[in-house]
């Protein structure tokens, strides 16, 4: 009976996409390449470029300035050969390099400075607000009490006053102090970007332990024990993928590890499925980097 379970787990998997989605994912390779970019150009190329994408058989790298850039051109020779050491980096025919950000579509490129003015007459619009003599007189004798060295009072005074009007034109125009640390925000926020960013993160992690202790939970039980969106779980999903399938090829709790990621993919509780199960489904499963077996 359990043969005949196997049999019948093994033979779903291998008729579903998944075994090309966990076989052959592209973005994992691409992954891995990225972390061992390092150990391809040195420590130093390294902090100041990173690779980019893969366009068939060309790799995309970008490098912060122009100097690097040069540095990483002439080497590209070496850096094919360190790059054909590997499976996933035999495909690879040329290098490219190109410095700074990716570039937008020219259809998307600014024709003339309109969107910088735009943006600084919006400023201008919105800090408008001036101290009154009053408050002024009182900025004065803050900084004088509190300020002993003459030469830093009239700058500390002016950093001062400026802060306090932006303050002022950001009340006037309805901005509110975020729910978290009290920074003013627009009125149509309610966090500022690093409370967001925080909020975030702390989902992510949360819904990311959830699923670790039960791979198998849908979409619909985790929102309702988290309360994530659905674009966090899967963002949650896709790192303890490449968890597990990271722990695997370090043969790290392999019997463990390969019981979560079938339990993840299939949405089956670990409890149902053997060492056994999952070793024969995932038989396949790339044991060194960037093996393309």
């Amino acid at each position: 009976m359990a043969d005949d379970t196997m049999n019948s787990l093994s033979d779903w998997f291998n008729a579903s996409q998944i075994k090309r989605s966990l076989f052959q994912n592209e973005e994992f390779r691409l992954y891995q390449l990225k972390k061992s970019w390092e150990m391809i150009v040195g420590p130093v190329l390294a902090r100041e470029s990173y690779v980019a994408s893969a366009k068939g058989t060309t790799l995309i790298v970008r490098v912060t300035n122009a100097p690097f850039l040069h540095a990483l051109t002439t080497m590209k020779g070496d850096i094919l050969k360190r790059l054909k050491e590997t499976e996933y980096g035999k495909r690879f025919t040329d290098v490219r390099f190109y410095a700074g950000s990716p570039k937008k579509k020219s259809d998307d490129v600014p024709l003339s400075l309109s969107a910088i003015d735009t943006q600084l007459e919006k400023y201008r619009r919105l800090y408008t607000e001036k101290l009154t003599e009053e408050e002024i007189d009182y900025l004065s004798c803050w900084t004088e009490s509190h300020i002993p060295d003459d030469r830093l009072r009239p700058l500390i005074q002016k950093l001062m006053k400026i802060s306090w009007e932006y303050r002022k034109s950001e009340l006037k125009a309805g901005w509110h102090p975020c729910e978290d640390c009290g920074t003013l925000v627009p009125p149509e926020e309610t966090l500022c970007d690093m409370c967001r960013s925080r909020r975030e993160k702390k989902k992510l992690a949360e819904t990311a332990r959830l699923l670790l202790d039960a791979p198998h939970l849908q979409y619909a039980d985790v929102k309702n024990l988290t309360g994530c969106d659905y674009s966090v779980y899967e963002r949650a999903r896709e790192v303890l993928m490449n968890r597990f399938r990271e722990d695997i090829f370090r043969k790290a709790d392999v019997p463990l590890n390969k019981r979560r990621l079938l339990s993840l993919l299939i949405h089956k509780p670990m409890k149902e499925i053997t060492f056994r199960d999952a070793a024969d489904v995932l038989t396949k499963l790339p044991q060194t980097k960037f093996s393309q077996e």
